[in-house]
């Protein structure tokens, strides 16, 4: 069933930095083999892995990373990288998983394409970014039309009460209220 959902599936045994190819791409099937040292697996991966990516995928999935995973039992481990397939470059989500009741010190690595969902994802983010964008745009010119419309009525406000408050004063003097 597994093999359904995944282009590429790998077992890799940690204490003998070993893999064994599940499933897997030609390419990978003709520079590396169907099993055999698992660095050598991750130098072909390197370069199909987008270059400015591979640090970070190397590092997730190195063997000490993948064994302190396991001691943590963290079950279900993974991220998204760019693969070149024919030319180009499209997304792929690798996840490492593994039960240690079935085959201790084995993990498996699958690898899934995800390309048009994570384009969908990654549009959605910018419509977001964009969206909060325009409403930050809007709420600073909001107040910056309301502080010039206060300066703007303030001062005529502030001349009406203090001509108001001298006609107060001045109520049984209407002579100085007419002139003022």
């Amino acid at each position: 069933m597994l093999s359904n959902s995944y282009y590429a599936l790998y077992q890799v045994d940690l204490n003998q930095g070993t893999y064994e190819m599940l499933k897997g791409s030609d390419y990978v099937r003709e520079n590396a083999g169907n099993a055999g040292d698992y660095a050598l697996l991750l130098q072909k991966l390197a370069e199909v892995i987008e270059p400015e990516a591979y640090e970070e995928f190397s590092g997730c999935f190195d063997i000490e990373n993948m064994r302190q995973l396991m001691k943590k039992r963290v079950r279900n481990y993974g991220g998204d990288f760019k693969r070149l397939f024919n030319g180009r470059y499209r997304w792929v989500h690798v996840q490492m998983l593994y039960d240690e009741s079935l085959q201790p010190g084995k993990v498996v690595l699958c690898f899934r394409d995800v390309h048009e969902e994570k384009e969908r994802d990654l549009a959605r983010m910018e419509l977001l970014q964009n969206s909060i964008h325009s409403v930050t745009e809007m709420a600073d010119s909001k107040n910056r039309f309301f502080s010039c419309m206060s300066h703007d009525m303030r001062t005529p406000l502030n001349a009406i009460l203090g001509l108001t408050r001298l006609a107060e004063d001045q109520v049984d003097q209407p002579d100085k209220i007419r002139a003022a």
